[in-house]
């Protein structure tokens, strides 16, 4: 428990100030919500994997794999795109047309 507490600490020493402060009620409230958020967000995560990435299984994925992931996904839709833009032979004006109507939508 001593390591778990440090970790936090360490990374929202806000939290641990908060916890300690708390009755023993107010503190398994507090978990049983942190439970209830943690539910939540599975769901959504979920949610976002299904969507955002290709092949998404219920693995616990690292940041640096999840970014994968999604560039995964971004490859696939350009190539899906590319793909139905060709599909009934469009010239090239055609696809200069469209590519530029879709950049516009893009706010880097």
């Amino acid at each position: 428990m001593i390591e778990t507490v440090e970790e936090l600490k360490e990374k929202r020493p806000d939290l641990v100030e908060l916890f300690e402060g708390m009755t023993r009620e107010q503190l398994l409230n507090q978990c049983y919500l942190e439970c209830i958020d943690s539910i939540n967000m599975e769901e959504r995560v979920s949610l976002f994997m299904e969507e955002c990435t290709i092949n998404m299984s219920k693995t616990n994925y690292s940041i640096e794999s999840l970014k994968s992931l999604i560039d995964s996904k971004k490859e696939a839709d350009i190539d899906e795109f590319c793909y139905y833009e060709t599909v009934d032979e469009p010239t090239d004006a055609d696809l200069v047309s469209v590519i530029k109507k879709r950049a516009h939508n893009c706010e880097m």
